[in-house]
């Protein structure tokens, strides 16, 4: 078997150390890249110059930019899974007492298209029933993809803070705060309990990230292997550590703990990439698409 080199942006977790390890292993040796502050960084470079082979980066910013015509592969490997109900704060003093009380009010989130803040408006107003069709949306950053188009009557306020937002009253919430600031609240009690009903109720355990290639890859064995030393490595961890006390793996077993944490391939991850193109198409960030998993590489993991 060819041995392919492939420059690659990626960020550690607990379980992918020996990805960067800048050895063979079948097939594929990622020569690991470095940027500056966080993956956002990366993803940008991916998105507008194809700076990589492989990037990690979220799958809406890929969707949006492959929409648009950029030549990038989606594989169906998702390093970084999150529930962020428990990220929906408000300020103790505030009338905002819960997520009912979310219509018309000014909610402060990073970016538009953050996977964060989209799973949330889709728990909210999918599964919850909140309209949230009366919301001012608060920015302090820009999306990753130029252009994007955000909804009407916004508020830019880049460079400021989500919890500084709230602090000073030009938020009445915000979205994607992973600590509660003090004189802070979440909106939900329970956040483990609902992100785990959620969960059993439509079978989709949100993902923030994915793994991108270079389209120049289409129709080779590369995107496959890649995909498969993913697993490998992910499914060579669980055997020898179980799980762990901390990290992405611990924080989604706590809520879900018979399902696999981090399940790749397609199939598996069918029902979850519907529900995030929805959610796109109707939060305005995507034109109708007719076959989602058209847009997810087709590889199965094999496993011993």
């Amino acid at each position: 078997m060819a041995d392919h080199t492939l420059v690659t942006a990626l960020r550690r977790y607990e379980y992918n150390d020996v990805l960067f390890d800048e050895q063979a292993h079948d097939g594929v040796t990622f020569r690991i890249a470095t940027y500056e502050g966080a993956l956002l960084t990366a993803m940008r470079a991916m998105l507008r110059e194809r700076a990589y082979d492989v990037c990690e980066m979220s799958p809406t910013s890929y969707l949006i930019a492959r929409q648009a015509g950029a030549p990038l592969i989606a594989l169906p490997v998702f390093p970084f899974r999150q529930y962020a109900l428990g990220q929906i704060v408000a300020r103790a003093d505030s009338a905002v007492r819960d997520v009912r009380d979310l219509p018309g009010k000014r909610i402060a989130v990073r970016t538009w298209a953050q996977p964060t803040a989209l799973w949330v408006r889709y728990y909210l107003s999918d599964y919850l029933g909140v309209d949230l069709s009366g919301v001012t949306w608060v920015f302090v950053a820009d999306d990753p993809v130029p252009g994007l188009k955000r909804p009407e009557g916004a508020i830019e306020r880049r460079g400021q803070t989500l919890d500084g937002l709230l602090a000073s009253g030009e938020a009445d919430v915000a979205i994607g705060l992973r600590h509660v600031p003090e004189g802070c609240r979440t909106l939900i009690a329970d956040p483990q309990e609902s992100a785990s009903a959620w969960t059993r109720a439509t079978g989709i355990v949100p993902a923030n990230h994915l793994v991108v290639m270079d389209a120049k890859y289409a129709g080779t064995e590369v995107p496959d292997l890649v995909c498969q030393r993913f697993e490998t490595v992910l499914r060579d961890y669980l055997a020898a550590h179980g799980t762990p006390a901390s990290g992405v793996i611990a924080d989604l077993e706590r809520i879900n703990p018979e399902l696999d944490p981090l399940p790749n391939g397609r199939r598996a991850n069918a029902r979850m990439w519907e529900a995030l193109v929805s959610a796109m198409v109707a939060q305005g960030m995507l034109e109708p698409v007719a076959e989602p998993l058209a847009l997810l590489h087709d590889w199965e993991p094999a496993r011993a």
